[in-house]
């Protein structure tokens, strides 16, 4: 009798003392409303942005289901508590803690110039309680260049023309970029020029060459790619209103490789 007795009163002390012990429907809040991704190239995986769920009860909250809005068909994808799922049920969060909901998004071709919103959310119930995160983001089309320029080649305004690896000119092909023609690099490629470039952009619509990150904290970082280089080789090159960006040396210019008029 006596070990009963002792047996109940240290299982109800191990309760008294489980932080996950019998939770309770409650309020639960976010750290942010709102998650937002700057403008997101088709085709190609975003940054993960992040937002916590934070427990305002004093005592465990049971969060009967995490879920995202538009299901499988969303271009949003979620780890929730450590755990790659786009739904999540009975999970229970101690007393003034908190879970991380991680978030990216892919986004698949439109066929549009201009970016596109993309919207969803992903939702929370706890008994009574529900709340929201509002997910956002624009995406847009790309011209993926996997292929050196071989022969004489124009470049316009409209979809971004996006280079995954260091891009080459070669001695007999000339590259042209029309006003409002941009070019992003990912990281550590490049741009060897040993034909000729001709970057005519105009004061309102600039030709521009800088890393594929877009987000705001990214646009003055330098060393993102590797810049312009123009061989030895090269001739006729010009510049005009060209913005060059975040790369680690902006031009180089080997010999009396480039004659650009101011």
């Amino acid at each position: 009798m006596r070990q009963t007795i002792l047996f109940l009163f240290l299982a109800a002390a191990c309760l008294a003392c489980d932080p996950l012990a019998n939770p309770v429907s409650g309020r639960i809040a976010f750290s942010a409303d709102t998650v937002s991704f700057d403008t997101v190239f088709s085709g190609m995986g975003s940054a993960t942005l992040e937002f916590r769920v934070l427990n305002l009860e004093k005592e465990p909250v049971l969060i009967d289901r995490i879920w995202l809005g538009g299901g499988d068909e969303s271009p949003f994808s979620l780890n929730i508590n450590g755990s790659p799922a786009e739904t999540a049920d009975d999970l229970v969060l101690a007393s003034g803690d908190s879970i991380f909901v991680f978030v990216i998004v892919t986004i698949d071709p439109t066929g549009d110039d201009s970016p596109v919103a993309v919207l969803d959310s992903v939702n929370f119930l706890s008994g009574s309680y529900s709340g929201k995160v509002i997910l956002e983001a624009w995406g847009q089309d790309i011209w993926l260049v996997n292929e050196d320029i071989l022969s004489d080649t124009e470049w316009t305004e409209g979809k971004p023309y996006v280079i995954n690896r260091s891009l080459f000119v070669d001695t007999l092909a000339t590259l042209t970029l029309n006003p409002g023609a941009r070019v992003y690099f990912h990281h550590d490629a490049g741009l060897t020029v040993a034909g000729t470039l001709h970057a005519d952009g105009t004061a309102d619509k600039p030709v521009v060459f800088a890393t594929d990150r877009l987000e705001e904290v990214y646009k003055d970082v330098p060393g993102r790619w590797k810049g312009i280089s123009f061989l030895d080789c090269s001739h006729d090159n010009r510049m005009l209103f060209t913005e060059v960006r975040n790369a680690v040396v902006a031009v180089t210019l080997k010999g009396t490789a480039a004659s650009m008029p101011d």
